[in-house]
């Protein structure tokens, strides 16, 4: 197994073909042998220094909720204002 697309990575240290832990060598491991279907589950690492843009994932979702329901909240008064002042 070997990383094709650049050498800005390197494998790490973990590297699991079936579940279990396989020791790689030179930045390789090999499979020989294949007559199933097998899972591999590989981790990179960059070596050129350069940070991997985040992807947004950790945004703040409690944040973003509260002020959903507070806007809500001061849409739904305003309606209700409007109402009472067109009632009267």
């Amino acid at each position: 197994m070997k990383n094709q697309g650049t050498s800005d990575y390197l494998l790490t240290s973990k590297v699991f073909v079936n579940g279990k832990q396989v020791t790689i060598k030179n930045n390789k491991y090999t499979i020989s042998n294949v007559k199933a279907n097998q899972t591999i589950s590989v981790s990179f690492e960059r070596i050129d220094g350069r940070q991997i843009p985040k992807t947004g994932d950790e945004s703040q979702i409690f944040l973003y909720t509260v002020l959903f329901v507070s806007a809500t909240a001061i849409f739904l008064l305003v309606i209700r204002a409007q109402r009472k002042k067109n009632h009267n």
